[in-house]
């Protein structure tokens, strides 16, 4: 069944007893699309809440085809085999990453504010919380660029998530699995009836306002 939109699958998100069972937990939300969700599994968990500005990499001159992703800190995941199989150049790429790094500090503080530095996420559980858009290598990169903070257990959690293994994480939650959503992006589309994304000014303006709600 098609979620009306980002907020209504987040609560359904947040209503999944697996994720009941998560205690001191950091919620991490993906950009954009994801952060109406995460907000509602924030607000379900009475967690704090973060981002982790995220870039995919793409062949050049063929934005279709992803070969990797830059997250926070120049962490990166690159698929050497499709550099391969592309013929993409290491140096084009090592350009690519230094550009997305430029992007992901700009995101920070369009999430975050300025000034505002990442939520503490050491020795504690981090639940990854994506609208179901995001390339494994995109969700790998992310789960790399946590490990490194100390947590002590990485989650995925999704509306709807592919049906094949996504590494870096201990457990994929997810209200629906969907092997089409991994061969076909455009495919997430009829799982929401309200397709609309938020711009990245939107996204941020709205995290802001619910970190600071609850400051109050």
């Amino acid at each position: 069944m098609p979620f009306k939109d980002r907020i209504d699958a987040g609560r359904r998100l947040a209503a999944e007893s697996q994720l009941q069972e998560a205690k001191d937990a950091v919620v991490v939300s993906l950009p954009r699309g994801a952060v109406p969700v995460a907000i509602e599994v924030a607000r379900a968990l009475s967690a704090p809440i973060d981002v982790m500005p995220v870039e995919v990499i793409s062949t050049p001159g063929k934005p279709e085809y992803v070969v990797g992703a830059v997250a926070e800190n120049a962490i990166h995941v690159i698929e050497s085999d499709a550099l391969t199989a592309l013929g993409v150049t290491e140096d084009s790429i090592a350009v690519r990453v230094a550009e997305s790094t430029a992007v992901i500090a700009r995101l920070a503080k369009t999430y975050r504010g300025a000034g505002s530095s990442a939520v503490s996420v050491s020795h504690r559980t981090v639940i990854v919380v994506d609208d179901g858009s995001a390339s494994g290598p995109t969700l790998e990169a992310v789960a790399l660029a946590l490990s490194r903070r100390n947590v002590d257990s990485l989650w995925l959690a999704s509306p709807v998530l592919p049906d094949m293994p996504i590494h870096g994480y201990e457990r994929a939650i997810a209200v629906e699995h969907d092997s089409a959503v991994a061969d076909d992006a455009a495919f997430l589309g009829l799982w929401y009836d309200d397709r609309s994304t938020p711009s990245h000014e939107a996204a941020g303006e709205t995290l802001i306002e619910f970190v600071a709600s609850r400051a109050v």
